[in-house]
């Protein structure tokens, strides 16, 4: 069975439910939406129930055609970490369910929900935040690169104050975690600043190499020559359309079925 998540800011019409702005920061609360299906996949009218009965392996009707049962359907792994996440919070944040917000459709996203999801999708899983499809990666994204024959580090963002996962700035589509030593490295500092280590005189710049090599960070070069591509694409449709991101690439990306599609250098989108 297919699992899509969603987080989205709240509307007009969450807030009838219960759901406001947040009156420190005059911004809205996040919302939690989940699709499950087959070929095609509809909005889960509850949530907490739909979660509660898979993970108590009871049936469930997503819709009068699509009726979940713990005999006949299965998630792969993500989706079921996914699920697990979100009956664990469920539980933790049990009496603001119990304050009176109604909206059935949709769960209120606190920070904690929104670390748990992206660990439960660490492996390699598509996830809608604010309107935008991001990709949790599943492979080594390195923070420090070789360029003009300077250290430089690529601009990363923290998806929210106290989460340890990260996007480029110059790529939001991209979700990811620091591996030990980088986190362990930047964990010495009091704030993350990449104009300063960009931004270094060329003795320090050296020295920064240094460091780097000593705390077992690792420092990724540009290269000519052409190289393999993995794409990971996960639970789509037959007439999805599949959008890539690349940069600074040369290369040839052959499917399967021995259909070849050439990019030029610097594509953004295929």
């Amino acid at each position: 069975m297919r699992l899509e998540v969603e987080i989205d800011e709240g509307s007009y019409s969450d807030y009838k439910y219960g759901y406001d702005y947040n009156q420190e920061n005059n911004v809205p609360d996040y919302i939690l939406r989940i699709k499950a299906g087959f070929k095609k996949i509809y909005y889960v009218k509850d949530i907490l129930k739909f979660i509660e009965a898979i993970v108590k392996e009871k049936e469930y009707e997503v819709t009068s055609k699509i009726t979940y049962s713990p005999k006949n359907c299965f998630f792969n792994e993500t989706n079921q970490k996914i699920i697990n996440a979100i009956y664990e919070y469920s539980k933790e944040i049990q009496s603001v369910i119990n304050s009176g917000i109604k909206d059935k459709k949709g769960l209120k996203v606190y920070e904690m929900l929104l670390n748990k999801l992206l660990t439960a999708m660490e492996k390699g899983k598509n996830l809608v935040l604010l309107g935008e499809t991001k990709q949790i990666m599943n492979s080594y994204e390195p923070l420090f690169v070789v360029e003009n024959d300077r250290i430089a580090m690529r601009n990363i963002e923290k998806i929210s104050e106290n989460s340890p996962f990260y996007t480029f700035a110059n790529d939001t589509t991209k979700v990811f975690k620091m591996d030990e030593n980088e986190e362990r490295f930047f964990g010495k500092f009091d704030f993350l600043d990449t104009e300063l280590f960009n931004q270094l005189s060329d003795e320090d710049n050296r020295k920064l190499c240094a460091v780097l090599g000593y705390e077992n960070v690792n420092i990724a070069e540009y290269v000519e020559e052409d190289g393999c591509i993995d794409i990971f694409v996960s639970e789509t449709d037959e007439k999805e359309v599949v959008k890539v991101n690349l940069s600074n690439t040369v290369c040839a990306i052959e499917k399967k079925m021995g259909n070849i599609l050439f990019l030029e250098k610097n594509a953004k989108n295929i």
